[in-house]
Formats: C-alpha cells, structure tokens, sequence
C-alpha cells in the first residue's frame, strides 16, 4: 500500500513509511521524500501540509528551524506585524513605527 500523506518510502518495496521530520511535509500519497517546509510556515513532525505560523502580533515568522517550529522575531522598526505568518509591512507614507515590536 502506498505511504498516507505526511509520511515516506525512501526505497521502494519497502513496506515501512516512515513520518516527514520535522520541517519537512508531503501532501501526497506513495512519496519516495518530504517536502521542506516554506520559511516561516509551521511543519510539525509528520506533517501533511504546511501550516502559518502561529507569532503573536508584534512579531513575524522569517524562518523554519530544524524542529519545524518557525521563530518568531520582533517587528523592525519603520513595519506593522500583525501576527501569524505574515511578513512584516512597511508604514505607509505619513505614518511610522519608532519602536521594534509594533
């Protein structure tokens, strides 16, 4: 039987899927490998699809790390960060942001 989504055959015939890693997902069925996860999405252990970050407004997603958890860092100045996965974004003229975190 073909390995269910989130999981790997490395060699084919074997008969033992193993789970994507963390960072790594695989939305199909009968993969030969995992898929990296995108910076800043969320790919737990077993992962069959990539999911947003969860970062807290205030502060963006830029990268995935190796335990498919992305870290969240403070928003720069002169940007917005609502949170979640989206990038930072710039003020817009007229406007500003003075202080990190905003």
């Amino acid at each position: 039987a073909p390995c269910e989504p989130g999981h790997f055959a490395a060699t084919p015939g074997l008969s033992k899927c193993e789970r994507c890693s963390a960072g790594f997902y695989q939305k199909a069925s009968g993969a030969a490998e995992c898929l990296r996860c995108k910076p800043g999405s969320l790919c737990p252990l077993g992962a069959s699809l990539e999911l947003p970050a969860a970062c807290e407004p205030g502060t963006y997603a830029n990268a995935t790390d190796d335990d498919g958890d992305p870290d969240c860092f403070d928003c720069p100045a002169g940007s917005s960060c609502g949170g979640g996965a989206a990038p930072p974004a710039e003020c817009s003229p007229g406007a500003f942001a003075a202080t990190p975190g905003l």
